[in-house]
């Protein structure tokens, strides 16, 4: 089964989000963008010989946010969880979210043991989105430059066709002509900066409200 969600900045809220279908005889089998892919309960999940039995809480899903610069330092982080009962499901030393699920009936139901542990996810994922806002805004600014630096090529447009005696054409030569410089003269008016400022306009809203609500949820989580 395939849902399509966009993930929650509130992991506890993405948690409960998962956990829904947990219960319903599901297990997260992976993560990839906005897509989540479960498998029943009962595939894989066969017993080995003196194994105990799974209990109500079997293979629930909690997330932690941790990024790895070496693959070593991302395995023994795997191998730390696993040793205290929760599987590593998705996610990449590169990423920033970690997806684990409960595999043990010894473990505890929860990923972290102290407030402080837990709240310290939304941090480290409030400096995450930090990161990716600077790149942004430095790549915006430069782009509002361009722009403005554009903008008099606006209003003398005829001087962006070099075209020698192009205004002088007339009928099909001319339309040729025309038609033959005008990407060049719109790449020269600054006139294509203006979608990709749109867009980067997009991402780095995107990136400062994730910030902020990040931080947000870390104040909060620590009081709590």
């Amino acid at each position: 089964m395939r849902k399509y969600h966009f993930p929650f900045i509130d992991l506890d809220r993405e948690e409960i989000w998962i956990n829904r279908y947990i219960r319903q005889g599901w297990r997260l089998k992976d993560v990839n963008l906005f897509i989540y892919e479960f498998i029943p309960k009962e595939t894989h999940t066969r017993l080995k010989e003196n194994e105990v039995p799974p209990d109500e809480n079997a293979f629930l899903v909690r997330c932690d946010v941790h990024k790895f610069d070496t693959d070593p330092d991302f395995e023994n982080y795997r191998t730390m969880f696993l040793d205290a009962g929760w599987k590593h499901i998705s996610g990449y030393k590169e990423d920033n979210v970690q997806y684990f699920e409960r595999i043990s009936p010894y473990a505890s139901e929860e990923l972290f043991s102290d407030t402080v542990s837990k709240s310290n996810r939304y941090l480290r994922l409030a400096k995450y989105w930090s990161c990716m806002l600077l790149p942004q805004l430095a790549v915006f600014f430069a782009s509002i430059h361009l722009m403005r630096s554009s903008i008099w090529n606006l209003f003398h447009l005829r001087e962006l066709f070099y075209s020698p005696g192009l205004w002088e054409l007339t009928g099909l030569s001319f339309w040729a002509a025309f038609l033959r410089e005008t990407p060049s003269a719109m790449l020269f008016s600054g006139l294509l900066v203006l979608p990709y400022i749109l867009l980067n306009s997009l991402f780095v809203i995107t990136d400062a409200v994730c910030a902020a609500r990040s931080y947000q949820l870390y104040c909060k989580k620590k009081k709590a």
